[in-house]
């Protein structure tokens, strides 16, 4: 098991927990996005302006796949299309992914709530 593995698997059970930030972004817990990919409901486990996790995708995913899909508007958030590449998946489930193109409302809506 890769440390990135521990750390998050520690995150979702004990979220109060203190993990090591790697990414550009700082990671927003406790305030999910709510994504729809490929017909199916997903709620992030965290996300930030750089990208999103998930759990138990529908399918098979693999890194430098790339997926299109809609996040569902709500919660201060604006609702809007986007396509991510998938950067890295564990064997908990887990699929990370990055923003590739994402709506410029949804993004801006993104922000205030990073902010707050």
């Amino acid at each position: 098991m890769k440390l990135a593995e521990l750390g998050s698997i520690v995150q979702r059970i004990l979220p109060q927990t203190q993990v090591i930030e790697r990414s550009k972004h700082p990671r927003i817990y406790g305030h999910a996005l709510n994504l729809s990919i490929e017909g199916r409901q997903y709620q992030t486990l965290d996300w930030s302006l750089g990208g999103f996790r998930i759990v138990d995708p529908h399918r098979s995913m693999v890194p430098r796949q790339q997926i299109a899909g809609e996040v569902i508007g709500g919660s201060g958030i604006r609702g809007g299309g986007f396509t991510a590449e998938i950067v890295r998946t564990t064997i908990g489930g887990e699929v990370g992914c990055r923003w590739l193109d994402i709506s410029a409302a949804t993004l801006m809506s993104m922000a205030t709530i990073k902010a707050s």
